[in-house]
């Protein structure tokens, strides 16, 4: 896969499929809903460096162990 074949993807549901790295989602540019509850991530770095996410778009993170690193990029802390 290559970042180009994630241009144009707005929606990814991927709640409670055992998800600990979002590597490569700092390519998907163009979501506006991102629902990851119930995984395995703590790092959500690569969320931090998508230039398209922003105010209004919907991220779901609950139920996840994020570090407390993480938290603190979350809530803006």
């Amino acid at each position: 896969m290559y970042p180009s074949d994630l241009e144009g993807l707005t929606c990814l549901n991927a709640n409670g499929r055992s998800i600990a790295d979002l590597t490569g989602l700092e390519y998907v540019t163009d979501l506006t809903y991102l629902n990851l509850y119930n995984d395995q991530i703590s790092d959500i770095s690569p969320l931090v460096d998508n230039s398209g996410l922003g105010d209004g778009d919907e991220i779901d993170l609950r139920d996840n162990p994020l570090s407390d690193d993480s938290i603190n990029i979350y809530t803006g802390a």
